[in-house]
């Protein structure tokens, strides 16, 4: 029993080692492509692209958004979780910056 356990923790930890490692970037939302899922970032060392998943998690505050509402947010602060391979960043995680707070309305 005990050797199972051993040789199943080796086994995760390979298939741990084969994926690349995830990194993020944060930067300006510069450009949203809906058609070929993919969006740029401004970031203070150039312009990063970005494929979208399938399922990507994309997130302003509380409020969870679809690939397509992102056009709407070009120009705002944004952090992308992403992993690179074969030439390309792939994400499955966009957070947008959270919108300002409104202020109520102030009484006489």
């Amino acid at each position: 029993m005990t050797v199972l356990l051993v040789a199943g923790a080796l086994d995760s930890g390979v298939a741990r080692a084969a994926q690349p490692a995830e990194r993020s970037a944060v930067g300006t939302l510069d450009r949203v492509d809906t058609v070929a899922m993919e969006v740029t970032v401004g970031t203070a060392s150039g312009k990063l692209t970005f494929q979208i998943d399938s399922g990507a998690t994309i997130r302003q505050g509380s409020r969870t958004l679809k690939p397509s509402d992102l056009a709407a947010h070009k120009g705002e602060r944004v952090k992308v979780r992403y992993r690179e391979g074969g030439g390309q960043r792939r994400t499955n995680w966009i957070m947008l910056a959270a919108p300002p707070r409104r202020q109520g309305k102030t009484l006489p």
